[in-house]
């Protein structure tokens, strides 16, 4: 971009969110961008097109903003505005799960699996996960490093090959949320002549009025084609930088995004029934909170349907049938052990709040 085009977003940006610019603001947005060159050609050059920042501003609060203005030159500045409290969220609970695994097990064939700890979670993890809340929820105009040193020494000393596999997924949690919004302004549609199959089927939601529905499966799309652009770049990386073979590259970086994105929607599903309760589809057809998007978790289900067939290129019917190819069972394995320890540490934060 033109130095006028990023003066001109950067006017902007302060203009609509006028406590910004801290620097604990600008080093996630700085993260961001550095998470997008290491995972891969697709990521950097996606993100390079757009003006990306982070604010803990009250006026964004935990939302993201994408759009575009234009810059006197003449030259139009895409950007995303993504609250902090969001990704500092998705980040802080995800790392306290890091702490469950224990040490890695080798089934001799070079699969590795991880124990867990069977008097976890505990209530320096809970109380993590209250100060999160807190936060993502709060009023305060700036955010609290509460509780960030006791987490910090609790990460420090989790088993190492657990972090580094850990740390990816979270890596990945944050990155498909900045793509699902970057999808929002620069459709898979626009990016390739032939974009990949996808067809969202609603017709099994009757209730959903046309215009929700068309919103939904807006949403939906943005979601699965997150995916499909991180499975492509994260699948480059391994290959290329890690000497993997194509077979081998596609299951881990498969393991990686599909775990990554469903971190990302269960985390925020935690903080959906919090406010809302466990809402149905039919409830949320006319409900004002789901005007733009399904419940979480009928948006966790749709996206595991389409990563089966994006991975296995089968239909859903053919999941139905219990069509699981080696990949998909490696793929479904992980993201379910690591949804596991997200449930079990929900659950004991909602008996222990009490």
């Amino acid at each position: 971009m033109k130095d006028c085009c990023l003066e001109s977003a950067r006017s902007f940006f302060v203009s609509n969110y006028p406590l910004s610019g801290n620097e604990a603001d600008d080093h996630l947005a700085a993260r961001l961008v550095d998470l997008c060159k290491k995972w891969g050609p697709i990521t950097s050059r996606l993100a390079d097109g757009f003006y990306i920042r982070c604010t803990n501003s009250l006026r964004l609060g935990v939302d993201a903003k994408t759009a575009g203005i234009q810059c006197t030159c003449g030259g139009y500045v895409p950007f995303i505005f993504i609250g902090s409290r969001l990704f500092y969220f998705i980040w802080r609970i995800n790392m306290v799960c890091l702490t469950y695994w224990g040490a890695p097990n080798s089934n001799g064939a070079g699969v590795i699996s991880f124990e867990g700890s069977s008097d976890w979670p505990k209530e320096e993890h809970l109380r993590q996960v209250g100060l999160a809340i807190e936060m993502y929820f709060g009023q305060s105009p700036l955010l609290s490093t509460q509780g960030l040193e006791e987490l910090n020494k609790l990460i420090a000393a989790s088993q190492p090959t657990a972090a580094v596999m850990h740390t990816n997924i979270v890596d990945l949690a944050e990155l498909f949320v900045l793509f699902h919004e970057i999808q929002h302004q620069l459709p898979l549609s626009k990016l390739a002549a032939q974009p990949p199959p996808y067809r969202l089927d609603l017709a099994n939601f009757p209730e959903l009025p046309p215009a929700r529905a068309s919103r939904w499966t807006d949403e939906l799309t943005h979601d699965a084609n997150a995916v499909f652009l991180l499975l492509e770049s994260v699948a480059s990386v391994l290959a290329t930088h890690h000497g993997m073979a194509h077979d081998d590259a596609r299951t881990q970086a498969a393991i990686l995004v599909c775990t990554g994105a469903d971190a990302a929607l269960h985390t925020l599903q935690l903080l959906e029934e919090m406010r809302h309760g466990r809402v149905s589809v039919a409830e949320a057809a006319s409900a004002r909170p789901f005007k733009y998007h399904p419940p979480s978790l009928e948006r966790r289900n749709l996206l595991s349907v389409y990563a089966y067939s994006l991975i296995t290129e089968k239909d859903a019917d053919a999941l139905r049938r219990r069509e699981f190819t080696p990949i998909w069972k490696s793929v479904a394995g992980n993201v379910a052990g690591h949804m596991r320890v997200r449930d079990t540490l929900f659950e004991r934060y909602k008996a222990w709040r009490k």
